[in-house]
């Protein structure tokens, strides 16, 4: 995505009638989230864990371009 790889923590479940995107704040990672995310994955819901631009196993190749509107825009 605009020449990052993202990281992306999933909880795959097939036949989920619900699927959630859980998105950490400023300083944060998806794996911090993931035991809330774990939990919702138990229950049946497809889950989505993302790690922003300059957070977690994100590759950034240009940490100093990095703006808020691509955080939104992820």
């Amino acid at each position: 995505w605009r020449g990052r790889t993202v990281h992306i923590a999933r909880a795959v479940v097939l036949d989920a009638t619900a699927r959630v995107m859980v998105i950490h704040g400023g300083g944060g990672y998806s794996g911090a989230l993931w035991p809330a995310a774990a939990v919702a994955a138990g229950d049946g819901v497809d889950v989505l864990a993302p790690d922003l631009p300059l957070y977690g196993d994100t590759v950034e190749p240009d940490p100093s371009r990095v703006r808020y509107d691509d955080w939104v825009d992820l």
